[in-house]
């Protein structure tokens, strides 16, 4: 009961950002995308974030939650960019944005691994 009642009230808070023109948006919890993540569970967290995003409609969404190695990203057919970055100490990934350029370096340990333009 404590998780749906938690779940709810993240997605009243989504729907307070509806229409505000938000550049970004970071949760923790990576949204329903079996295209990313084959062996996603496909449960009431993962949906909520996704229901999230869609109510929101950011610019870009950075997540993490799944320790999948490295980083991946995905526009949604909406127009969101969600950029999952890993940052557990068996990955050690990490994101550097640049809000001047709306560059994105992606970043392992000492090195850039990648470069993305937003």
């Amino acid at each position: 009961m404590f998780q749906d009642e938690h779940l709810k009230e993240f997605l009243e808070y989504a729907k307070k950002l509806e229409g505000k023109d938000i550049d970004i948006l970071l949760i923790h919890e990576t949204p329903y995308l079996p295209e990313l993540f084959p062996f996603m569970r496909d449960d009431f967290a993962s949906r909520t974030a996704l229901e999230a995003v869609k109510i929101v409609k950011p610019k870009i969404v950075f997540n993490g939650h799944m320790h999948s190695g490295g980083f991946k990203m995905y526009r949604f057919g909406f127009g969101v960019k969600n950029i999952y970055i890993d940052s557990s100490q068996v990955s050690r990934h990490y994101i550097v944005l640049y809000t001047k350029e709306m560059r994105l370096e992606i970043w392992r340990d000492h090195d850039v691994v990648d470069m993305v333009e937003v």
